[in-house]
C-alpha cells in the first residue's frame, strides 16, 4: 500500500513544471503606492522649479508611477503628448495629486 504522505505522480509532475518555469519580466502595478493612497498618506516629492524636473529621494518611484499612469490611461495609438485629450491628462494629474504631495503648478502640470 502506498504511503499517504508521498505525492501522487500528478502532483510531482505539477511541482516539477512550476519550478522549471522560466522567470520573465511582467508589468508593474506599483501596488505599494496604491495601498499608501488608501491610507490618505501622500508621499513627499520635490521639484527643481526652474526646470520642472523631479529631485529628491522619491524621484525614481515618482517617474515610474507617472509612466505607469501614462501607459494605462492614454491610448497607445497617440504619438505625441500634445495629442493626448485634455480629459485624459486631467485624470492622470488628479491621480498623481492623490498619491504625491505635488504643488499644483502650471509649469509642473504642463511637463
Amino acid at each position: 500500500m502506498a504511503d499517504p504522505s508521498s505525492p501522487t505522480p500528478q502532483q510531482s509532475e505539477e511541482q516539477s513544471q512550476s519550478s522549471t518555469k522560466p522567470k520573465c519580466r511582467r508589468a508593474t502595478r506599483l501596488r505599494d503606492l496604491t495601498f499608501s493612497r488608501d491610507g490618505d498618506q501622500k508621499l513627499p516629492i520635490q521639484f527643481d522649479m526652474r526646470t520642472g524636473k523631479v529631485i529628491g529621494d522619491n524621484r525614481a518611484r515618482f517617474t515610474s508611477y507617472v509612466a505607469l499612469l501614462g501607459r494605462s490611461k492614454a491610448s497607445i495609438l497617440i504619438d505625441k503628448w500634445d495629442q493626448v485629450p485634455e480629459e485624459v491628462k486631467n485624470k492622470i494629474w488628479q491621480t498623481i495629486m492623490l498619491t504625491y504631495d505635488v504643488p499644483n503648478n502650471n509649469l509642473l502640470r504642463s511637463n
